[in-house]
């Protein structure tokens, strides 16, 4: 079980930056989806409601997961490179008591992002995956 952090949005975060430092590992470099998934940090499973989840586990929606070339990289000469993205990927933290947080910005003023809390039961499709921190 960890401990939850105290976290106050900026207008850069997103999902993945406020599970992260919800969780207490702000200060770990995981770039991207792909870098969680592949972490040794983190123990990976697929969801399933016979699972015991745990205040801090992260939850993953990915099973509509499409990558798209984006541009994410410009050089000192200003060469801009695209590369691969994951993209319709979503995360949150489970809290307890079925009650999970997630940051959103698709229903916000100038998509602009903010936290929800619902509870799991009462999200129509469940996660695919639970992340859960080896410390």
């Amino acid at each position: 079980m960890r401990k939850l952090r105290q976290v106050t949005l900026s207008k850069f975060d997103n999902c993945q930056s406020y599970v992260l430092r919800r969780i207490g590992l702000s200060e770990i470099v995981l770039t991207s989806y792909e870098d969680m998934m592949s972490s040794t940090d983190f123990k990976v499973r697929d969801y399933s409601t016979t699972i015991t989840l745990n205040v801090g586990d992260i939850l993953i929606w990915d099973k509509n997961k499409e990558m798209v070339d984006m541009p994410t990289f410009i050089n000192e000469v200003g060469l801009i490179i695209s590369r691969p993205t994951s993209t319709r990927i979503h995360m949150a933290v489970f809290e307890g008591d079925d009650i999970v947080t997630d940051c959103v910005r698709s229903n916000t003023p100038n998509k602009l992002p903010k936290i929800q809390m619902r509870m799991l039961w009462n999200i129509a499709r469940k996660p695919d995956k639970i992340l859960t921190y080896k410390s």
